[in-house]
């Protein structure tokens, strides 16, 4: 049995990891570390959520309130519903799980508390803090990340939505070790998805929209991060190893007004509502 540690940003992504990762009966979550920070550390709830409208405009802002809040909202009302997708703190109450929220996971206190969990690796998906080698360094501890592009290409806070404002037709999710900067590290596993152009199909629609291709990279990455901690690996012929060193790659921040605009006059879709209600409400993907 494998000891895991979860770090995330609740969402509908982390959701869909953590749920994954809680179906392998190989893998122990141990603890589950949850970011409570918006933008930057020393911003309250509502700064922070100001400050990022004013970076990203209230279409940006909308879409994230809706996979992060709304999400959490919302499923304090439907989780009668069995099949719904639970938040990661739903998860946590079913399975028993320390859940820990933070604004900075690097504090003593954190560190300490890692060390004792004496886990065997540390997960991140859609976590939005850099963890530093005081963690990184811990002994028997593999520190690993899901991140939704093709590494090195898109590092950064939102590489989906840079690929499609850049009109790629193939995207992809890494599994890779963390280092001391932002999405480098050993890349360890790949896949790939290509999208759908054929018109007036549904699977067209949901390859136009960021949120649903979201859902299936990270649902892929929670697979890939599986396959690699049991060390069973379905997937090699799908993958390529490689490394990505630091200075490799462009790294995109928060997109700005002018970047929506643009996405959306490419007839692009932040978030598709019949997408975003299939999976919160059955935890199937789009």
């Amino acid at each position: 049995m494998k000891k895991l540690i979860f770090c995330s940003y609740s969402c509908v992504y982390s959701s869909l990891v953590l749920q994954k990762i809680l179906e392998n009966s190989q893998i122990e979550v141990v603890a589950i570390i949850n970011s409570t920070r918006i933008l930057h550390p020393e911003y309250g709830a509502l700064k922070g959520s100001l400050k990022q409208i004013q970076q990203s405009g209230w279409r940006y802002s909308s879409y994230l309130f809706f996979i992060t809040d709304l999400f959490s909202w919302g499923q304090a009302f439907f989780s009668l519903k069995k099949s719904s997708l639970k938040t990661i703190q739903q998860l946590a109450r079913q399975h028993k799980i320390p859940i820990i929220n933070t604004k900075n996971i690097n504090t003593p206190e954190s560190v300490d508390y890692i060390r004792k969990l004496q886990a065997d690796f540390l997960l991140a998906a859609h976590f939005n803090q850099l963890i530093k080698p005081e963690i990184l360094e811990i002994e028997q501890l593999q520190c690993l990340n899901i991140h939704p592009s093709l590494l090195p290409s898109f590092k950064g806070v939102d590489p989906v939505f840079y690929a499609m404002l850049k009109n790629k037709k193939t995207l992809g999710v890494s599994l890779h070790r963390m280092s001391e900067r932002f999405d480098s590290g050993e890349i360890l596993l790949q896949d790939e998805i290509h999208l759908d152009n054929r018109q007036n199909s549904h699977q067209s629609r949901s390859t136009q929209c960021l949120f649903s291709i979201n859902c299936k990279l990270f649902s892929k990455g929670a697979e890939l991060a599986v396959a690699w901690i049991n060390k069973m690996d379905k997937t090699q012929n799908q993958t390529r190893h490689t490394t990505c060193k630091n200075n490799e790659g462009d790294y995109d921040s928060w997109p700005g007004v002018a970047d929506i605009d643009k996405f959306r006059q490419s007839k692009k879709k932040l978030l598709c509502l019949s997408d975003y209600l299939r999976s919160v409400l059955s935890g199937r993907l789009p």
